[in-house]
């Protein structure tokens, strides 16, 4: 069943445009999470290294 054109019916595109944009964003910031993720666990894992060495533990 189609919907009558009203006058708001370009508000509702808009709404849908900018929901499609924003799910784009949201995509391109989730895509490099793993990056960031995988960093900062080389960070925290040569620092408990350097750590050890530091102390003498290795």
């Amino acid at each position: 069943m189609l919907k009558k054109p009203t006058k708001h019916m370009h508000l509702e595109r808009e709404k849908e445009n900018n929901s499609d944009e924003l799910l784009f964003l949201m995509r391109k910031k989730n895509r490099n999470t793993p990056i960031y993720i995988a960093i900062v666990l080389v960070i925290i894992v040569s620092a408990i290294a350097m750590a050890g060495v530091y102390l003498e533990y290795w």
